[in-house]
């Protein structure tokens, strides 16, 4: 039985950074959330939020490490939901968001994300 990582076309990378989201077509909605890991061709990200699937939203990092090859590179991202998981967040510091989702980058970052 194969499992998702041995199917995944890039690598992934842990990471740890803060976000905000919100649909493409109404920036007047926003999610909070975090970045798990990033790959170039897209992020794990868990929110509170409950995403619609293949919907286009905006990812914004809000806070990072500051690693210049990490996601925060960019301020923007335009992705994709591709999966979502319930992960039963109880709000707490150790499980603090319900849902987790698999968002596509729908480009190639360097052509459209905002530089910081």
């Amino acid at each position: 039985m194969s499992t998702k990582e041995d199917n995944r076309v890039n690598n992934r990378r842990a990471y740890d950074a803060t976000l905000v989201l919100h649909a493409k077509d109404n920036a007047d909605d926003y999610y909070d959330g975090q970045v798990c890991n990033y790959s170039s061709g897209g992020m794990y990200i868990k929110t509170d939020a409950n995403l619609e699937g293949n919907q286009s939203y905006v990812v914004k990092i809000t806070k990072g490490n500051n690693d210049v090859n990490g996601p925060e590179k960019y301020t923007e991202y335009h992705g994709i939901v591709r999966w979502a998981q319930f992960i039963n967040g109880n709000g707490s510091s150790d499980a603090p968001y319900k849902y987790g989702y698999g968002i596509e980058y729908t480009e190639p970052a360097t052509t459209w994300c905002k530089s910081g």
